[in-house]
């Protein structure tokens, strides 16, 4: 830093020599140096009208100095304005770019120093300058004995307030003024209005020492050589007498001015994701820090993808180390210097250590790379998938996928599976088989069902795919029996009897159907059907009915036949000679003239062997019909 000679220049105006100066208001403007203390009520001598120097301050680019003016011999209830000003370029490099609270970095600084005020003050917004484009702390002006007149009021005037009887209050403070240009030597002004409620009142407000992290390397207070820091108080202003008490400037010396450096820490990963990347930095003002390359670098994020520790006014060896990550390799640290005043950057394994000199803003760069990560999966299925017999065979299918961020191969490809020849790995595959990223090829091997199986009713399997010392998930597939199907066969036996029926007298010869099949279960009703008495046909089956027709009525019992009942066709033919085997005697319904004549039915139940013979014998008229 230089050293310079500052001289505190007081302006006044001839009204201050007036004969009457002692009957109107008086001002005193007064800034705070901090080098062994700060201007608190312990350290009055503190708020100074000399220069600020490297002697007995030390501020810093981005800091706010502290200012008050004193303002005495006021009329209370009158109304007054303050004109304050600032340089805030010189050459096209910035000073004071815009003004903020007292207190903004002098936290402890009282304005009341010396008991000139007491009591709480009242505060005013200062709004941001929006003709200098950078972000701005905010801030407000305070002020002991007296009131902030509000804006868009009016207030009567018999003094120097304004050009007329009544002023009109815009807006309080006012806007800025700009006399000159940023780019090359400039004032700036504001207007404070305020209503006094004492003789004596308080301004206080600060002065933001521009910093090079806002204006660029070369742009700020620290590039400025001499006392080219001005804050001015330019005019005082009353709405009951014309009270001129003219400029008053306080200057500050570059060499009252460090300009910090910086330290910036930034993160690129390979893959943009979630990934925080611990860093551990000393000493203070540093320290540990998280840090995500997610991609949204302009976006702000719970954890960003950069750190920056700014106002570093402590020139000495920082060490900032990354901790070390699972699945990433750390590939480089490289750094940038802005301002570069002589500091170094060395690299030691994951660390950095930087020496910082003033005014140097750092950037270091760590870059990692994502380790690859191949993971494959199996999906197996089987052919058919249901089982019947001993020595069915089902085929396998093994499907494996490359599920990883890199391409595996060439290698050898297995699966063991816990049904295969014992779980003994087999290759699937050609031995030089090379899986890309999301590809996927199969192969497949059989089983044949045994009789443990059959017993089980399933066969549940396992398998894994393996390559290298990579293994997938395992996957299971499970078959299940299914009885083989069964063929039903039914009999039918047909036994053919020979039934014998004896008639008196006439032969007729009757043909009886050769196979009747009658319903499981039959009830056979109590009818009688009329045969011709002398008709002849020809037998259907080899049955010999012998015997005397007696009647043309053939009459059934109602009975009930379970199974198939064969009734065997024959012939009847009439003979001399009576014979029978079974009879049974029925009531027969018909008539006929002659002698008695008798049938007889034979009917055979298959299954058990049920023979019933039915004898009728009719009388020669309806009233000699008799039983036998």
């Amino acid at each position: 830093m230089l050293s310079l000679a500052i001289v505190a220049t007081i302006w006044t105006s001839a009204l201050a020599n007036r004969a009457d100066a002692a009957n109107g208001p008086s001002v005193e403007l007064e800034q705070c140096s901090n080098g062994s203390a700060t201007c608190d009520a312990s350290h009055t001598a503190n708020w100074q009208t000399g220069s600020l120097n490297a002697s007995n301050s030390h501020f810093s680019e981005g800091e706010s100095v502290p200012y008050r003016s004193v303002i005495q011999g006021l009329t209370v209830g009158a109304t007054y304005g303050v004109t304050i000003s600032w340089k805030s370029s010189d050459s096209g490099r910035h000073t004071i770019d815009y003004v903020t609270s007292y207190d903004r970095t002098e936290v402890g600084a009282d304005p009341c120093a010396g008991s000139v005020c007491s009591g709480s003050p009242v505060t005013l917004g200062i709004p941001s300058n929006p003709s200098l484009g950078i972000t701005q702390a905010s801030g407000h002006l305070s002020l002991w004995g007296g009131t902030f007149t509000p804006s868009s009021s009016t207030v009567s005037n018999t003094g120097d307030l304004c050009g007329d009887a009544t002023c009109t209050i815009t807006s309080n403070p006012s806007g800025y003024s700009l006399s000159g240009t940023l780019d090359t030597t400039s004032t700036t002004s504001m207007v404070v209005t305020f209503t006094a409620s004492t003789t004596t009142a308080v301004l206080a407000w600060g002065g933001h020492i521009a910093s090079q992290i806002d204006w660029g390397i070369g742009l700020s207070a620290g590039a400025v050589n001499g006392a080219s820091y001005h804050m001015y108080f330019s005019e005082l202003q009353c709405s009951d007498m014309n009270c001129n008490v003219g400029q008053k400037d306080r200057s500050m010396s570059a060499t009252a001015v460090t300009v910090p450096g910086s330290i910036s820490i930034r993160k690129s990963a390979s893959v943009s994701g979630a990934t925080a990347f611990g860093f551990t930095a000393t000493p203070a003002p540093l320290s540990s820090f998280d840090l995500v390359d997610d991609a949204s670098i302009d976006v702000p994020d719970a954890t960003p993808a950069f750190r920056t520790f700014a106002d570093i006014v402590d020139f000495t060896s920082y060490t900032i180390t990354e901790s070390s990550i699972s699945l990433w390799t750390l590939t480089n640290i490289a750094c940038t210097v802005q301002g570069a005043n002589g500091g170094t950057q060395t690299v030691d394994g994951r660390s950095v250590v930087i020496d910082l000199r003033e005014g140097e803003l750092v950037d270091c760069t760590f870059s990692n790379s994502r380790d690859p990560q191949p993971a494959i999966s199996l999906a197996k299925t089987a052919d058919p998938s249901t089982f019947s017999v001993v020595g069915d065979v089902v085929t396998y299918t093994y499907t494996i996928s490359n599920t990883g961020d890199s391409d595996i191969g060439p290698a050898q490809f297995n699966i063991t599976d816990d049904r295969i020849s014992g779980g003994t790995a087999f290759d699937c595959g050609a031995s030089t088989k090379v899986l890309t990223v999301g590809s996927s090829f199969t192969c497949t091997h059989t089983y044949t069902i045994s009789a443990d199986d059959i017993s089980a009713g399933s066969v549940k399997n396992t398998a894994t795919a393996h390559v290298g010392q990579l293994n997938s998930a395992p996957a299971d597939a499970t078959i299940t029996f299914v009885p083989p199907a069964t063929t039903t066969t039914t009999t039918t036996t047909t036994t053919t009897v020979t039934a014998t029926t004896v008639v008196d007298q006439e032969a007729t010869t009757t043909t009886l159907p050769a196979t009747t099949t009658v319903p499981a279960t039959t009830t056979v009703p109590d009818t009688c059907v009329t045969i011709p008495r002398e008709s002849t046909t020809t037998p259907s089956s080899s049955v010999a009915v012998q015997g005397t027709v007696v009647a043309t009525a053939v009459c059934e019992i109602p009975t009930t036949v379970p199974g198939t009942i064969v009734i065997a066709g024959g012939t009847t033919t009439t003979t001399p000679q009576p014979t029978t085997t079974s009879s049974t005697r029925l009531p027969t319904t018909g008539s006929d003239t002659g002698t008695s004549r008798q049938i007889v039915l034979l009917l055979l139940a298959l299954g058990t062997s049920l023979v019933i013979i039915s004898r009728r014998r009719l009388a020669s008229t309806d009233s000699d019909r008799t039983p036998r």
